[in-house]
């Protein structure tokens, strides 16, 4: 196993008009951007969505707390 991006490399990225906000990790050469989904419901997912290119990781975090008035 190996690390893929460590906590205190965390950087928001509110993401653009319409665009989803995000997150992302580092750890050296490694990236992982985690892609925030706000829904309304109870749906809880995180979805491993691989290595895009050498290195750069993509996650997709789906819960209501990614919504802009929280976990409300």
């Amino acid at each position: 196993s190996f690390s893929i991006g460590k906590q205190e490399s965390a950087k928001w990225n509110p993401g653009a008009i319409g665009g989803s906000p995000s997150v992302t990790y580092t750890d050296g050469p490694k990236t992982l951007v985690v892609t925030l989904v706000c829904v309304k419901n109870e749906t809880d997912e995180l979805e491993a969505l691989g290595e895009a290119t050498t290195n750069n990781y993509k996650m997709r975090l789906t819960n209501k707390c990614a919504c802009w008035d929280g976990c409300g």
